[in-house]
């Protein structure tokens, strides 16, 4: 029997409640040349970029510690407390990087809690692409879309040197990502390429979107946290994000 995989997403509910994150942002690739159909929705590299272990992030001293979530989750990296850096090593270690992160009250003191940053860095190329579909144009009237496949829809940029350590996923130095999972209507995994003791990954050619089996979800990643971790269930991404969502207002 095949294990169950859900696709984890940052919850766009409740951010005002994220600590305020201060800091320079680092060199990322730019896609603004593309058609708007054709940019990626944000990007993601290999591991933890240097600016963000250079960031400092602030609570708000009127939240109270219990209030605080264990993890917080961010497009391209992860705050977490030190208690849940602990169940995330217990549960798969070698699929994080962890960097010690510099927070603070509003009122300048440290926090008492120590956070980490963490990065899930193992990427298995297991995503079916011929077989996941996406509907597109992305921004067109619903009559005027259609069905394209990930292979269809696949976004590539060529990167300049200085970017290629970081970022590149295909070859030797282009960066390939698919549509974001909350326009994805179905996503099929080569669930034979995915190792029986890998749990939790980043797709190769899918940088930003982390998958993980449901004993990790259910080990590591538990609904106490809040609302900081969405979970959306494989194949129809699309139809459970939207249901999750209109449920929430």
């Amino acid at each position: 029997m095949g294990r169950n995989f859900t696709v984890l997403l940052p919850c766009f509910y409740g951010t005002e409640k994220f600590p305020k994150v201060k800091g320079a942002v680092g060199p990322v690739p730019n896609a603004k040349f593309l058609p708007r159909d054709k940019q990626p929705s944000d990007f993601a590299g290999r591991y933890i970029p240097p600016y963000v272990k250079e960031f400092t992030f602030i609570f708000d001293e009127q939240i109270a510690e219990r209030d605080r979530q264990s993890i917080y989750m961010y497009f391209d990296f992860w705050l977490v407390t030190e208690a849940a850096k602990v169940k995330l090593e217990y549960a798969e270690g070698d699929s994080f990087e962890f960097y010690p992160a510099r927070t603070f009250e509003s009122s300048g003191e440290i926090t008492h809690n120590i956070y980490w940053i963490a990065k899930v860095v193992r990427t298995v190329d297991c995503v079916n692409a011929s077989e996941s579909f996406v509907e597109m144009p992305l921004h067109a009237p619903s009559e005027s879309k259609k069905k394209m496949s990930f292979s269809e829809a696949a976004i590539e940029l060529s990167l300049t040197t200085e970017l290629v350590d970081q970022f590149a996923n295909y070859g030797q130095s282009v960066y390939r990502t698919y549509p974001h999972a909350t326009i994805t209507e179905k996503l099929v995994l080569k669930e034979d390429q995915i190792p029986d003791t890998c749990s939790i990954f980043t797709p190769s050619n899918w940088p930003g979107h982390v998958i993980c089996d449901e004993n990790f979800y259910n080990q590591a990643i538990s609904r106490d946290y809040g609302y900081s971790v969405w979970s959306i269930n494989l194949p129809d991404l699309q139809k459970r994000y939207h249901k999750m969502v209109f449920a929430m207002r």
